[in-house]
């Protein structure tokens, strides 16, 4: 269903920071912008958070007219958020990620919704844009990004990849610094909801996801969605990495789990595969990483 435009959501739009992550993007940043540029109403400021890119991404943001801000420190994905936050001078701030392309209306369907629903956080719906690998054919089929085609009020968390907050009511909530290349969405998300804020999730609001993705990827990016999970909990040596190995597969909303049940009952046989490889991968990167974990302390709902 298309949301009308109404003079309204242009003056709103104007009080929306558009806030971009970004770390060596320069092969989607442009089409990022464009798109974001291109939604109507357009919105009031555009900032690429440039994580120490070695590539051109500051120089084509720059050249297509975001103010680019250099991320100090360590950098991460939750550092990354967090400047964005504490740049903003608009009431809403929209995180975008640097391979994701919003529909034109995807402002104006996020604000009506933010509007109309009293949440403090609105996401969308991101609709995988690569198939031509296997690892992307996997990751269609059984790394969701979304919640699907349904609205659904006040989930347990939204993806970062396409987030409007409404920064008069999340108070002190911010994103955890430590998260570097994923989950800082779930704990920001689920701090939020235990604090007594709400989220809404909103299929129409719609983004594409321009990710390239491999076998050799895949394994490292499954992983990192797992291995912060209050099930695993710290992890040192040996024997640590196969108890956390374990308990990572054990959690209810596993998605190697999940994926290998339904692949399995569905005879999609190079997917069982794939299965496999990614158990074996995550138990390989459990015993030659040791995951910086032990802070980390989800509230409230299971992972």
């Amino acid at each position: 269903m298309q949301v009308p435009y109404r003079h309204e959501h242009a003056s709103i739009a104007s009080d929306v920071t558009v806030a971009i992550p970004a770390k060596n993007t320069e092969r989607t940043l442009a089409e990022c912008l464009r798109t974001v540029f291109d939604m109507k109403p357009a919105p009031g400021h555009v900032i690429v958070l440039n994580d120490h890119s070695t590539d051109n991404t500051a120089p084509i943001a720059r050249e297509l007219g975001a103010t680019v801000v250099d991320i100090k420190g360590q950098g991460g994905l939750g550092n990354s958020r967090n400047t964005g936050i504490a740049l903003c001078e608009t009431r809403y701030v929209a995180f975008i990620n640097a391979d994701c392309y919003p529909n034109p209306d995807w402002l104006v369907t996020s604000l009506k919704i933010i509007r109309a629903s009293g949440a403090a956080v609105v996401g969308g719906r991101q609709v995988e844009l690569r198939d031509s690998t296997l690892a992307e054919r996997w990751k269609a089929s059984h790394l969701r990004q979304d919640l699907g085609p349904q609205p659904v009020s006040d989930p347990d968390y939204l993806s970062g990849g396409n987030l409007l907050i409404d920064l008069s009511l999340i108070g002190e909530i911010r994103f955890g610094g430590g998260y570097k290349i994923a989950y800082e969405d779930v704990d920001f998300c689920r701090k939020l909801r235990a604090a007594g804020g709400s989220l809404y999730y909103e299929p129409q609001a719609v983004i594409g996801h321009d990710h390239k993705e491999t076998l050799r990827s895949l394994p490292a990016k499954v992983w990192s969605y797992g291995v912060f999970s209050r099930s695993v909990g710290p992890v040192s040596g040996r024997r640590d990495a196969i108890r956390a190995f374990i308990q990572m597969h054990r959690r209810p909303h596993d998605q190697v789990r999940q994926a290998f049940v339904d692949d399995v009952r569905n005879r999609r046989a190079l997917f069982t595969l794939v299965d496999l490889y990614l158990f074996l991968g995550s138990l390989w990167l459990f015993l030659t990483r040791t995951p910086d974990n032990s802070n980390y302390r989800v509230p409230a709902a299971s992972s």
